[in-house]
C-alpha cells in the first residue's frame, strides 16, 4: 500500500477543516511506516490511540459547527463519526491487540473510510460553510 497523503482531491476549501485532515491523514502515513518498518504492536496501538483522540477532536470541531449552522445531516454524519471511533476502538483492545494488530486490514478500512468520508458526507456540509463565509 502507498503511503497515504494529502492530495488535492481532499480539499474542503475550509482552513480549520482541512488542516485538521491533513493531521489525520499525517498520523495514518505514521502507522503505515510504523508497519512497514515491522515496529511492533505497542508502537501500533500509541499510534492508534493518538489517532482515536485526534478524531475524537476534529469530529467535534465539525459538529460543533454542525449544530451551530442547524445542519440537517448532523445525526447521521454523528453516526458516521461514531461508527469510525468505534472501529478504532475494536482494532486497539480485545482480542484484536491481544494477537497482535490485523495492520493490513486496519490500514485499508483507514485510508478507505478517510477517503470516502471527506470525499463524500463532508462535501455535504460545504454549502452550510459556504454560507457563511468559511469556504475560500
Amino acid at each position: 500500500m502507498d503511503l497515504f497523503k494529502w492530495n488535492e482531491s481532499l480539499v474542503m476549501g475550509i482552513a480549520e477543516i482541512d488542516g485538521q485532515h491533513q493531521n489525520l491523514i499525517e498520523i495514518v502515513a505514521r502507522l503505515q511506516t510504523a508497519v512497514a518498518e515491522g515496529s511492533g504492536n505497542d508502537v501500533y496501538l500509541n499510534i492508534l490511540t493518538e489517532l482515536r483522540e485526534y478524531a475524537v477532536y476534529h469530529f467535534e470541531t465539525e459538529e460543533r459547527y454542525m449544530v451551530a449552522f442547524e445542519f440537517e445531516g448532523y445525526d447521521r454524519h454523528s453516526e458516521e463519526h461514531d461508527g469510525f471511533v468505534r472501529e478504532l476502538s475494536r482494532f486497539s483492545s480485545g482480542p484484536q491487540s491481544e494477537k497482535g494488530l490485523q495492520t493490513g486490514q486496519l490500514l485499508d478500512y483507514l485510508v478507505q473510510w478517510i477517503t470516502d468520508h471527506v470525499q463524500g458526507t463532508d462535501r455535504e456540509y460545504i454549502p452550510m460553510f459556504r454560507e457563511r463565509g468559511m469556504v475560500k
